[in-house]
């Protein structure tokens, strides 16, 4: 179970989930703000779910404060390029 977490959470795959989204949005005919705004909610609920899901582990571990900010920042890291990824998509 925590080998397909770790790969469903993996930048990569959420990278393609949504260039797979926003491909099938202008396939389907979208003007680009609509995309644009789909992949803002994306992106949004994303970072939620990994902020939540690397606080729920930390917390399930009680792990020590150096290694909770060590990997907020790998979090947040990932978030900020999957952003930055889908800004240069949308440009």
């Amino acid at each position: 179970m925590k080998k397909i977490i770790k790969k469903v959470t993996s930048r990569k795959f959420l990278l393609a989930c949504i260039v797979f989204i926003t491909m099938i949005m202008i396939a389907a005919g979208a003007d680009v703000a609509t995309v644009k705004s789909v992949v803002a909610i994306i992106v949004a609920g994303v970072n939620c779910a990994i902020y939540i899901a690397g606080e729920a582990a930390i917390d399930a571990k009680g792990v020590k404060t150096a290694e909770i900010e060590s990997e907020i920042a790998r979090l947040t890291e990932i978030a900020d390029q999957i952003s930055g990824a889908i800004e240069r998509l949308c440009r």
